[in-house]
This record gives structure tokens, sequence and C-alpha cells, in this order.
């Protein structure tokens, strides 16, 4: 098991900027299936044309304990900063539901080549 961060407005849909999510749904995931756990509330590190460092240090840190953050978009710098954390990036839009039973395909199928993260 290991724990996803999903970016959303709403709970229900991934449709927001890595930088610009006002919350986080985290679910717990495996090869077998997945469930919501908790949503995190955010407070986002880009203002429209501005981004603020210690607002993305905050972001990062809402997620430290996810294997995988899932948004519509997500700059290189932060891809980077997550993957030295071991937090896997992916870019994805639709039903969090719909996109969390993908990933736990993702997993069955790839199962032996991923490194999950666990849950402390």
């Amino acid at each position: 098991m290991m724990k996803v961060a999903l970016a959303t407005s709403d709970g229900a849909f991934v449709a927001k900027h890595f930088g610009n999510t006002p919350l986080f749904l985290i679910a717990e995931v495996d090869a077998e299936g997945w469930r919501v756990v908790e949503k995190r509330e955010n407070a986002p590190a880009c203002d429209r044309t501005e981004h603020n460092h210690e607002r993305f240090t905050k972001s990062v840190d809402v997620i430290r304990d996810c294997g995988a953050v899932i948004c519509a978009q997500i700059g290189g710098f932060a891809q980077n900063v997550l993957s030295e954390m071991g937090i896997q990036a992916l870019e994805k839009t639709g039903f969090c539901n719909e996109i969390l039973d993908e990933y736990v395909k993702y997993l069955a199928r790839n199962a032996k080549n991923i490194k999950v993260k666990p849950i402390p």
C-alpha cells in the first residue's frame, strides 16, 4: 500500500496544476484497489504569474508521505524536487475515481518494476 495525492479543487476531478491546487485528495493504493483516506488543504504556490518558494515548499510537505502525485500539469522544477524525494509525478485529468482505477491497473501490470513508497 502507498499513498497517492490527487490535485483537485473539489475532491472529485483532477484538473489542477500542481502549483495551483487548493486541495490534495489522498488515497491508499495498491495492485488490489484503492480507498480515499483524507483531504489535505494546500496553499497554492503560484499566483497567476508568480511562484512563491515558501508556499511551494509547504505544498511539497503536504504530500511528503505519498509515493505519487497526479495533477493536470506540473513543471519540470517541481517534478525534479518530487522525484528526488521518491515521489512519482504524473499528469492526468479526469475523475479521481477513474484515475485511481487506472493507477491500480498500472500497479498490477508493473508490480515487479515499481518501487512503492510504503505508508509509514
